[in-house]
């Protein structure tokens, strides 16, 4: 790490959860679950790209959400603050059968 791990305070995850909900709207990727946490997120949803593509927007957008809430606006200024709001890459998983599909929001949901 080339920072120390952040913990979300309550407005952080609420800002990440909004944020995350605009863009699947946006690019209509459907949410079957979200769960976002102190220091990571949960997210079960159908989309059209790569889990990679899709990872990557995902943290791109609430990284400048996050940085944008703390005043992080332009670039000289995030040598003054936060660079990185994730670690490198993120846990992806295929979901390929519905019974794997219902698995994966029963934990989002309820075994956090």
């Amino acid at each position: 790490m080339t920072e120390q791990a952040i913990i979300l305070d309550e407005g952080q995850r609420l800002l990440v959860e909004k944020t995350i909900r605009e863009v699947c709207q946006l690019r209509r990727w459907e949410i079957h679950a979200i769960n976002v946490r102190s220091n990571h997120v949960h997210i079960v949803l159908s989309a059209e790209l790569s889990l990679e593509q899709v990872l990557s927007q995902l943290k791109a957008w609430c990284s400048r959400r996050l940085s944008e809430q703390i005043g992080l606006l332009a670039d000289e200024d995030s040598r003054n603050g936060r660079k990185r709001w994730w670690t490198e890459h993120g846990s992806t998983k295929w979901i390929n059968d519905e019974n794997y599909l219902q698995n994966a929001i029963r934990y989002v949901n309820d075994r956090q």
